[in-house]
């Protein structure tokens, strides 16, 4: 989704569904590929936002929470678009050790993965090119190759640092929902992972191994990231210290606390607080 301003601005070019095997399929989700040629654009993702510059790309899934918009008034602004159908990207194909470092790429796209230092844009800009004017089987080798470039990209980032939290379709009744009910109520004492199991009437094991096969992550660090909502939460909208959200939030040690937040936010709380100015 890109707002009207973007828009006058863009150049956008679709991958074509011309592979007989897909049929045109984007049932299984929309990969979207955003690489700035010249301006600032602004990046809504998730909990997170970044502002990219000139040959600096954005790969993401292509879902209500991505938003992009102009940064810098008037300043002209040239964004290459290319959509791609996950269906290119069967996971027997991307499981294969070869493609390991395109396995990772995709993963971090779930959170928004973007360059974090300009890139060269005139192979960028040939490797669109070649998608753009790709037919049959073609398609699918020059979606590859793009997207093998941008996996050799040595410094990557992600715009949404935190994981998502919801459950998806995990009945309200289950074990693991009471697990995650419990977690919200006791954000602020300490949790260990044998109370949790305890909830979910499990041994510790099995319960680590459910959770993170329902959840997408383990028990301990989705505590984390439902801590670090709760302290981006009230960052957002209260005026207590970050010491008084780090006890709010389950970290006795607010040192700690901003250290941990860094390393998932990437900024310091007192920098996330100020940094709309």
């Amino acid at each position: 989704m890109v707002n009207n301003s973007v828009k006058r601005a863009t150049r956008t070019v679709e991958v074509r569904r011309v592979y007989n095997p897909l049929q045109g399929d984007y049932s299984l989700g929309t990969i979207e590929l955003d690489i700035v040629e010249r301006g600032k654009l602004r990046v809504h993702y998730g909990s997170g936002q970044v502002i990219l510059r000139s040959g600096q790309w954005l790969l993401a899934k292509a879902d209500e929470t991505l938003a992009l918009s102009r940064e810098g008034g008037g300043a002209p602004l040239s964004v290459i678009q290319v959509r791609m159908s996950e269906a290119l990207f069967p996971d027997v194909l991307v499981a294969l050790p070869e493609c390991a470092s395109l396995d990772i790429l995709l993963k971090q796209s779930a959170r928004g993965a973007y360059s974090s230092d300009p890139v060269p844009l005139r192979e960028l800009r040939h490797r669109v090119e070649q998608v753009h004017d790709a037919h049959g089987l073609g398609v699918i080798r020059s979606v590859w190759r793009l997207m093998s470039l941008l996996a050799e990209t040595p410094a990557c980032s992600v715009v949404s640092p935190l994981p998502d939290t919801s459950l998806g379709k995990v009945p309200p009744e289950s074990d693991m929902a009471r697990v995650v009910t419990y977690m919200k109520a006791h954000l602020a004492e300490t949790v260990r992972l044998s109370d949790l199991a305890r909830v979910a009437h499990l041994t510790s094991s099995a319960f680590c191994r459910s959770f993170a096969r329902q959840a997408g992550q383990p028990p301990m660090a989705y505590l984390d990231t439902l801590r670090l909502r709760k302290a981006c939460h009230l960052l957002d909208y209260t005026g207590l210290t970050a010491k008084e959200i780090s006890y709010q939030c389950g970290w006795q040690d607010a040192s700690f606390f901003s250290r941990v937040f860094r390393r998932h936010i990437g900024m310091t709380p007192i920098q996330y607080r100020q940094r709309k100015g």
